[in-house]
C-alpha cells in the first residue's frame, strides 16, 4: 500500500500548535492633505470621507477619497474634533465634538458638496462612536458633561435625535460597526480610566454583551457590519500606538494582518469588513498616512 510519504514525496510536517489564519492585508494609500487626529471617517475604500479633527488646532477640514488620493472640499460650519460621523462620501451626518471651548451639540448634514446645520443632539459630547447612515444613525458613548465615560445612546431619524436605551458599559474613545437597528460597539476607555475590551450588540431594542476583543484598547477605529466587523489600531499600555487589526465573525474576535503604522485616534470607513480604509491619527505626532484593507 502506498504511504502518504510516497504519494507526496516528502515527510508530513507536524506542528506544535494549530496555524493562525490571518485573512486580509493592509497596503499604502494616498496621504491626507492635512495630517490630524480625532477626525471622523465614513464612506468606502473608493469613495471615502474624512472630516474635522485636531492638527494640533481644531479644524473643519473635509476631504474625499477616490481610491487613490484625497481632495480638499467644503469645510464644516463648526470646526470640531472627536466628532461622530456616518454615511457616505455624498450623504453623511456629522454630530457633536470638542470645539475647544466645550462639547458641541451641533449637527451638520453633508450632500456631497456642502454642509448644512440640522437638529442638535440632546447631549453634546466628545469622542463617541457613530454608526449608520445620514438619515438613520446611532451615536453612543463619549465624554459628556459630568461623565468621562458616558453610556448615553441617541438615535437620528433624519430630522431629530432621540435618547434611547443606555448600553451596559459606559465609555469613550470606542469603535463601532453596523446600521441603526443592528450595531456593534467595542473597546474604549471606561471608568475608572481603564482600557476596555467589552463588545456589545444592539438589536434595535436592547443591548447584549458578547465576546471581548482579543486585545483591549481605546482610541481605536472600526468598520463593517454587526456580524462582520474590524477593530483597527488604537492605544494599549504597550505599545501605545498599536498596529493590531481584529476581525469579528459574529461570535468571536480573531487577530488579522497588522497595519504598517501603529496609530491611535485615527479614523476608518467602510461598510464592509473586507474592504476598509484607516487614515490619520496619532503616532506620537499627527499623521496623514492612509492604509487600505482588502
Amino acid at each position: 500500500m502506498a504511504t502518504l510519504k510516497k504519494i507526496l514525496g516528502s515527510n508530513i510536517e507536524v506542528l506544535d500548535d494549530d496555524p493562525v489564519v490571518k485573512v486580509g492585508a493592509w497596503s499604502s494609500g494616498g496621504n491626507l492633505n492635512t495630517a490630524r487626529k480625532l477626525l471622523g471617517g465614513a464612506g468606502t475604500i473608493s469613495a471615502g470621507l474624512a472630516v474635522g479633527g485636531e492638527e494640533p488646532t481644531i479644524g473643519g477640514n473635509t476631504e474625499t477619497y477616490n481610491g487613490s488620493s484625497w481632495t480638499d472640499t467644503t469645510e464644516l460650519a463648526t470646526s470640531r474634533a472627536g466628532l461622530g460621523l456616518s454615511g457616505t462620501s455624498t450623504a453623511a451626518i456629522a454630530a457633536t465634538g470638542d470645539i475647544g471651548t466645550g462639547y458641541s451639540s451641533a449637527v451638520e448634514s453633508w450632500n456631497g458638496s456642502a454642509w448644512t446645520e440640522v437638529a442638535e443632539l440632546n447631549t453634546g459630547r466628545s469622542k463617541p462612536v457613530q454608526t449608520g447612515t445620514s438619515t438613520a444613525a446611532n451615536l453612543m458613548g463619549g465624554v459628556s458633561p459630568g461623565s468621562n465615560h458616558s453610556d448615553l445612546f441617541e438615535q437620528w431619524n433624519g430630522s431629530a435625535w432621540t435618547e434611547t436605551t443606555e448600553f451596559n458599559t459606559g465609555r469613550a474613545e470606542l469603535a463601532g460597526a453596523g446600521i441603526n437597528t443592528a450595531t456593534l460597539i467595542y473597546g474604549g476607555n471606561k471608568n475608572p480610566n481603564t482600557i476596555a475590551g467589552e463588545t456589545e450588540y444592539w438589536n434595535g431594542s436592547s443591548w447584549t454583551e458578547t465576546a471581548d476583543l482579543t486585545t483591549s484598547r481605546k482610541r481605536l477605529s472600526g468598520g463593517g457590519v454587526y456580524n462582520s466587523a474590524l477593530a483597527v489600531a488604537g492605544f494599549t499600555p504597550s505599545p501605545n500606538y498599536t498596529t493590531l487589526t481584529e476581525s469579528w465573525d459574529n461570535t468571536s474576535w480573531t487577530e488579522s494582518a497588522d497595519l504598517s503604522t501603529g496609530r491611535s485616534r485615527g479614523a476608518s470607513d467602510g461598510p464592509s469588513s473586507t474592504v476598509n480604509l484607516a487614515f490619520g491619527g496619532d503616532t506620537g505626532s499627527v499623521t496623514n498616512t492612509t492604509e487600505e484593507w482588502t
